[in-house]
């Protein structure tokens, strides 16, 4: 029981670092896109 409580604790630790992982990698992502088409406007961004 005490191996099945560890071995759960790792896996929930293990998503939530995979999705702050996926939040911050969908951040850039989109902060560099935005800033790409801000370019090809040639648009004054921020």
């Amino acid at each position: 029981m005490f191996f099945y409580k560890n071995i759960f604790s790792a896996k929930s630790r293990l998503t939530i670092f995979h999705l702050t992982d996926y939040f911050l990698i969908m951040y850039f992502m989109t902060s560099f896109f935005g800033n790409f088409a801000c370019f090809t406007k040639n648009e004054s961004c921020k």
